[in-house]
């Protein structure tokens, strides 16, 4: 099984993100795998092929992660790239986490997993992969205009992460929620 750990995004703050970069989407058609919008996410870990009697164990971790940290709020920001605008493979819409929920978790989730918590983590939420063959300078040129594109007035509450499978099809992979806990609430 494949399997990764993710915060979902609700359904309303997917279909305001796309509406904003359709004009993105269809200037860069050709050169870019875009990600559908049902798959977007936010990953924390991805953990590859494992099998099914670690599944538990998993969960265990998942909710021990969990219910040490408490809801917060996040904000999208901007379109950005790995490993840099200049020279994109992944094209992103980056996040604004001011309290750092996303880069807690991921620790967490690291030192559990690999005892490794100082590997570093960028929040962000995959939109697309340059194909090989692409112009990435053409590419490029191309973000930097979309660069003003301001995702701030999408905000969601992380309230909950999940382990996903990934089941990989010649159209595309598929994802699905094995199972789900919700962090801590705020008592304001």
């Amino acid at each position: 099984m494949r399997l990764f750990i993710a915060v979902n995004i609700p359904a309303l703050i997917k279909e305001g993100i796309h509406s904003k970069i359709t004009d993105l989407q269809e200037e860069i058609r050709g050169d870019i795998r875009w990600v559908r919008k049902e798959n977007w996410h936010i990953t924390l870990k991805f953990l590859g092929e494992i099998e099914e009697k670690e599944i538990g164990k998993i969960k265990e971790i998942i909710s021990s992660v969990a219910t040490n940290n408490r809801q917060q709020s996040i904000k999208f920001s901007r379109i950005a790239a790995f490993p840099a605008l200049e020279k994109p493979r992944v094209i992103y819409v980056g996040i604004d986490d001011k309290n750092d929920i996303l880069q807690k978790l991921y620790k967490e989730l690291e030192e559990q997993f690999s005892g490794n918590p100082s590997s570093s983590y960028t929040a962000h939420l995959t939109i697309g992969r340059v194909k090989d063959k692409a112009d990435r300078g053409k590419i490029s040129t191309i973000l930097k205009e979309y660069r003003q594109l301001d995702f701030s007035a999408f905000e969601m509450k992380i309230d909950k992460i999940s382990l996903m499978l990934s089941i990989l099809k010649r159209e595309g992979p598929i994802y699905k929620e094995l199972y789900s806990i919700n962090l801590m609430e705020n008592r304001d």
